[in-house]
């Protein structure tokens, strides 16, 4: 009726834990490999020494934690518990790695009484394995191993008596006695080295230099709690980087899903109040170089986040110059996938961002040809090339022969492989734009031309360098200053080849540079997630729920809608939510009430969400945002499936705002 519990300390793990360990490894051994048939990530290089160089590695001042720093030293210096000498030969050996120490220092590293450490220290003069000598002004015992390297490094007279084998003249003994104090030290200063070897500071500028230009030590701001340059041994730094890390990675635990949809409703800057064109670019900043549809980005995405957002902002920041798109594939025969970028930022290689996107956004870089262009496509790519931007109507004057219309159709083919743009978006906005059935009446406006404005080569615009390490680290810059949180699941709408596994070893040395966190940040997440310092802190502020329920409609392909990418689709009580253009969910304190599917005749409500409070806000958003649906009267004719009206809560509808229609509930657009 008793259980007895004993710890084993086994060589291997036992057949139950080595199971367990399999599964764990087996889960993330191919993590890298991505099912992709060709990769760039295979053909990348990274040059690890340039990477530290563009993180700034000798600056670690603010990674370093100062608990770490000493608790590494105690270890090294035989001062930790486990550490401790216990008879007369570890204290023998404790003295071979520390090096020269006062008696008081000696007696500190022994484990026992100070009588015990008498005998102890008295066997070993007796035996003449430790002698006394005078250094930098005070008595200090030594391992008589090391007699020739004080003798020869630091000019220290010894006791006579000494055997003649150990006094032979050593080898670089300054170094040696040099390399020895930093084994045995967390971090150290040129003037505290002078002051234990009793030594001169100018005099040990030079072999301190030496040592670190031959690797043997690290140089940089180490210690929070000092300043000015310090010395490192490698190793003993990085062991200093991992205990700093494991504390690093404690202090946070897994928050739950509708915690991280707050946090990136907050970090995207959904529903700001901020206006105008500063705004503008702020947003641009976080969404450059991600595909999206322009449907959703002109209805839905940037109103989102801009409170005064109008399709003209775009249309003169183009003009301006300022604002560059690129395609990124046609999505149907009325919308496509386009890129957002600063043009300064594709066209300026020295200034401080140095082609940040002209680098990092992979179709525009010359080492990736386009695709085999059709006979025609293949006679306007050249024509681009040699006039440089041309209106259409030019681009058909130097194609006769050929009708407009086949020239437009291979003109936007073109577009959507990334090899042209135009220096507006009408072009864009027109082909959303139903042609009219009807011939246009005298007087009236013509509709928008899916040709207007100059069009141009993107290569054109682009000034591509640097390195491949160069561009990976652009490019992963990039991703955390969308997404401030960084994992293998948040990259699948980024359309990054070799996924996760391209941009890791970047994350790994950031890490170790301290420019971000690893560990598990959120629950359900597969694989190791890296994040901006100051995006945990804000992340752990969104733990607690606000007072009143808060509701915001977002398109399902919104980066700052995190559920079906970073995080996984609660059920639904009917159907299957998706990120695909056109749907949308409703998030009530991040968690998702209502998704809707695309034209929003049809509602699903998500398992596990029975409060009405919640689901009449989820109502009210949806009623007042009707305009980013892209219709002109939203009408909800089905609600999981059932009749609108014969839904459990359509009593909520019209205290939300709606009427009831012919087929369910409806609600006017509601324009600015």
């Amino acid at each position: 009726g008793k259980v007895t519990v004993r710890d084993v300390e086994t060589a291997t793990a036992s057949p139950f834990a080595r199971s367990l360990v399999f599964a764990y490894t087996a889960g993330f051994l191919y993590q890298p490999d991505m099912p992709a048939a060709e990769r760039r990530s295979q053909a990348l290089v990274l040059d690890r020494n340039m990477l530290r160089e563009l993180l700034g590695a000798t600056a670690l001042r603010g990674l370093l934690d100062p608990q770490a720093l000493d608790e590494v030293e105690q270890m090294l210096q035989g001062l930790a518990p486990e550490t401790k000498a216990r008879h007369a030969d570890a204290l023998h050996d404790r003295l071979r790695l520390s090096g020269d120490v006062t008696d008081d220092e000696l007696a500190a590293r022994f484990e026992g009484q100070r009588v015990d450490y008498r005998a102890a220290r008295d066997a070993l003069v007796g035996a003449k394995r430790i002698v006394a000598i005078e250094l930098a002004g005070e008595s200090r015992w030594i391992a008589v191993e090391d007699a020739a390297a004080y003798r020869d490094g630091l000019g220290v007279a010894l006791p006579p008596g000494l055997p003649a084998a150990l006094l032979e003249p050593a080898a670089a003994p300054l170094e040696q006695l040099v390399m020895r104090h930093a084994r045995s030290h967390a971090a150290f200063t040129t003037a505290a080295l002078a002051a234990r070897l009793g030594l001169r500071v100018e005099g040990l500028d030079a072999l301190l230099d030496s040592l670190a230009r031959r690797g043997r030590l690290f140089a940089g701001e180490l210690d929070p709690r000092r300043s000015g340059r310090e010395w490192c041994e490698p190793e003993v730094l990085r062991r200093v980087k991992k205990r700093t890390l494991a504390r690093l990675r404690e202090e946070i635990e897994p928050v739950e899903g509708e915690v991280v949809a707050r946090f990136l409703l907050d970090w995207h800057g959904i529903g700001s109040a901020r206006r105008g064109r500063a705004r503008l670019d702020e947003v641009i900043d976080r969404l450059e170089g991600l595909p999206l549809s322009f449907a959703e980005l002109e209805r839905s995405i940037l109103p989102a986040r801009i409170a005064d957002f109008a399709p003209e902002m775009l249309d003169v920041a183009g003009s301006e110059g300022r604002l560059v798109w690129v395609g990124a594939g046609a999505v149907g025969e009325r919308d496509g996938r386009i890129a957002l970028f600063r043009r300064e930022r594709l066209a300026a290689p020295s200034a401080p961002e140095a082609g940040t996107w002209a680098t990092a956004f992979d179709p525009l870089l010359p080492s990736s040809p386009p695709p085999p262009l059709a006979p025609l496509p293949a006679r306007i790519h050249p024509l681009l090339a040699a006039r440089g931007a041309s209106f259409f109507s030019e681009l058909v004057a130097a194609c006769p022969g050929i009708s407009a219309a086949e020239i437009e159709r291979e003109l936007w083919d073109l577009v959507w492989q990334g090899l042209v743009t135009n220096d507006t978006f009408a072009p864009l906005r027109a082909r959303r734009t139903p042609k009219p059935k009807r011939l246009r009446r005298p007087g009236r406006h013509a509709p928008p031309s899916s040709t207007a404005g100059r069009w141009s080569l993107v290569t054109s615009l682009v000034t591509a360098g640097g390195s491949a390490t160069e561009r990976l680290h652009h490019r992963v810059l990039a991703l955390l200053d969308r997404h401030a949180i960084v994992s293998r699941e948040t990259l699948e709408g980024e359309g990054i080849e070799g996924g996760f596994g391209t941009i890791y070893p970047v994350l790994r040395e950031m890490e170790e540079a301290g420019r971000v966190r690893r560990g598990h940040f959120w629950v359900g997440a597969s694989s190791a997630q890296f994040a901006l310092p100051g995006a945990v802190d804000r992340l752990r502020a969104f733990r607690a729920r606000p007072a009143s329920p808060q509701a915001l409609l977002l398109a399902s392909v919104d980066p700052a809608q995190p559920y079906g990418a970073g995080l996984s689709w609660p059920p639904l009580r009917a159907g299957r939510a998706r990120r695909a253009i056109g749907t949308a969910v409703v998030l009530v304190d991040g968690a998702p009430v209502l998704f809707v599917e695309r034209g929003g005749r049809s509602l699903f409500t998500f398992a596990g969400e029975d409060d009405d409070a919640r689901r009449l806000a989820a109502l009210r958003a949806l009623a007042s945002s009707a305009r980013r649906l892209g219709v002109k009267r939203l009408s909800v004719e089905q609600v999981d499936g059932v009749p609108a009206r014969e839904a459990p809560f359509a009593a909520l509808f019209e205290r939300a705002g709606f009427r009831t229609g012919y087929r369910g509930f409806e609600v006017e657009r509601r324009e600015r």
